[in-house]
């Protein structure tokens, strides 16, 4: 991996496989370095096949798309990618401009790792008057929008499990009507749960 920054501490890492992209904002002090940020979305079907860049414009979205959910600060970035073709495309990816989203009550769900090494589980809501029902059971802790709809690109299963907290997976789905959102924590653990303005946050 290899960082890059305009005189800027904050920098980012950007991994683009064929299942998933993930963007990790990282922060340096000193010769140390914290992770701040984690984002983690599926990538497009048949937009990166044998780790070249199909569809660069969905990519770019994706990609985009993350850095404002975490709210970047920098435009610098960091690829993981072996591929010649797919590295040369990151560039391209990371200054296109985002293309407009088409609205679904749950327009995205993401994963950081907070300050105390707590799992934070961030739902974007495009409809602020949806309100979430929790139910634990076990290692599972599921959340319920009821009478909700989520985009079929954002239904899938988040691996997060290098991210050294409670949480392994999250899987993002629809049900009878209802936006699904289920995480696998291991352990004993709590949580707490609350919404302010259109985002919904589980720390765990």
């Amino acid at each position: 991996m290899s960082f890059f920054s305009k005189k800027n501490t904050a920098l980012h890492g950007v991994d683009i496989s064929s299942s998933s992209i993930k963007l990790i904002e990282l922060s340096k002090s000193g010769s140390k370095f914290k992770v701040e940020n984690y984002a983690n979305r599926p990538v497009p079907e048949n937009a990166v096949v044998e780790k070249n860049i199909n569809e660069l414009e969905a990519v770019g979205d994706v990609v985009i798309k993350m850095a404002l959910v975490l709210k970047t600060k920098t435009k610098d970035a960091a690829e993981i990618q072996s591929n010649a073709n797919a590295s040369a495309a990151s560039a391209t990816i990371l200054g296109a401009n985002a293309a407009q989203q088409t609205a679904s009550d749950i327009t995205d769900v993401n994963f950081r790792r907070g300050n105390d090494g707590e799992g934070q589980i961030v739902v974007e809501m495009a409809n602020n008057s949806l309100t979430g029902d929790i139910d634990r059971s076990g290692s599972s802790l599921s959340l319920e929008f009821r009478n909700a709809a989520i985009g079929q690109g954002q239904q899938a299963r988040l691996d997060v499990s290098d991210f050294a907290t409670p949480v392994r997976f999250i899987d993002v789905y629809e049900e009878n009507g209802s936006v699904m959102i289920v995480a696998d924590v291991t352990g004993e653990y709590e949580y707490i749960a609350y919404q302010s303005g259109g985002e919904f946050v589980i720390d765990v």
